[in-house]
């Protein structure tokens, strides 16, 4: 009687250790994917107080993005600038191939390019987000559908990440001459 009770209580034992070391297994595996996030900023302008705004409203800037950002070439007042954040949140490096803003369906080209994105960098987990800065020259004729540019990123494996769509009330000033929301 007593060996019945000991081969129970060492098949419940073995049941309970196979369990936990297999959802143990999947959740290490679940975690140690890649994972990036794509952001898109739109209508920043340069100002006097505009260092000030940036490190508050955006924090996750280091200080060579910050500077990079503050010494663009012809930084202008009068224009406006979308900032594209590429953060990788997963434990695995992400090398980032490419980045674009993805137009409406229908528009040519269907992408706009980031130059300063072609050459690609490697995000290590807890690296800084790569950022991206362009001019918002010429977004005027996808006002009627702004809600479908999105920035889109491609990463060495060709995994396609996407930001989300642009909330309704962060309409962008080239949007805003269009009465479709």
């Amino acid at each position: 009687m007593d060996l019945d009770i000991l081969n129970h209580i060492g098949t419940v034992l073995g049941i309970v250790v196979g369990v936990s070391a297999l959802v143990l297994g999947a959740v290490n595996f679940l975690r140690d994917k890649a994972k990036v996030v794509v952001g898109v900023v739109w209508d920043l302008s340069v100002t006097d107080g505009y260092e000030k705004l940036l490190r508050y409203r955006l924090p996750m800037f280091t200080e060579e993005q910050l500077s990079r950002i503050l010494d663009q070439k012809n930084a202008n007042p009068s224009k406006y600038y979308a900032v594209v954040t590429i953060h990788n949140t997963g434990r695995r490096p992400v090398f980032v191939s490419h980045a674009c803003f993805k137009l409406p369906k229908g528009s040519r080209p269907s992408r706009f390019l980031f130059k300063d994105a072609i050459a690609g960098r490697t995000l290590k987990e807890g690296d800084p987000p790569m950022t991206i800065v362009m001019e918002q020259v010429g977004m005027e004729k996808y006002s009627r559908d702004w809600r479908d540019v999105i920035a889109e990123v491609t990463d060495s494996t060709g995994r396609v990440w996407r930001s989300q769509r642009t909330k309704k009330k962060h309409k962008p000033s080239w949007a805003k001459a269009c009465q479709k929301s």
